[in-house]
Order: C-alpha cells, then structure tokens, then sequence
C-alpha cells in the first residue's frame, strides 16, 4: 500500500484538499477532523485504489489526486460526490455550525 499523500487528504471527500496542522486536519469548508484518524481512512480506502499502486512514485500519485481535484472534474464533465454525510466539528461554535460557516 503505497501511503503518499494519505495524511494531506481529506478523508471525507478524497481529494487533496484541507490542511494538516499538528494533530489537526483542517478541511476547507472549515471542519476540523483528527489529523491521524483522518489519516488511517485514507489509507484504509487506498487498499482499494486500482489506479494508485505500492509502487507509484510520489511525484506520480500527487499528479493522480490533483486530477481528482473539483476544478478538474468539471472539465471533464463529472460530478463530485461526498463520501460521506456532514458531521459538524467540535472546534467550530454553536453560531458557526448553525449558519453552515
């Protein structure tokens, strides 16, 4: 299993999207998850990337996942779907978690 990148993505929406930040990952819609559970779900779905290999060089890999990047997938016509439902973080307020910020 080839892990480049697993800790850089986000594991919600599976693209290189988000910032890692100690033990903090920051997804851009402002959520924050658990750097190292976010981590080990990418790695988890990373078994059963077909197009990502134990051997594919890094360099290789970013490539792979920039072109899974929204801005792509509209230039090729696809539609971006959520891997899963949205969970409000805990280091978000009450007033921010309830207007969508």
């Amino acid at each position: 299993m080839n892990a480049a990148y697993t800790s850089q993505m986000d594991s919600v929406t599976g693209l290189l999207q988000g910032q890692r930040v100690a033990d903090k990952f920051y997804r851009v819609n402002g959520d924050v998850l658990q750097a190292d559970h976010n981590a080990a779900l990418n790695v988890l779905r990373r078994y059963e990337d077909t197009e990502i290999t134990r051997f594919t060089p890094y360099q290789e890999v970013r490539r792979i996942l920039l072109a899974r990047s929204p801005a792509q997938l509209s230039v090729k016509g696809h539609e971006l779907q959520v891997m899963s439902a949205y969970q409000p973080c805990a280091d978000k307020s009450s007033v921010q978690v309830c207007t969508g910020l």
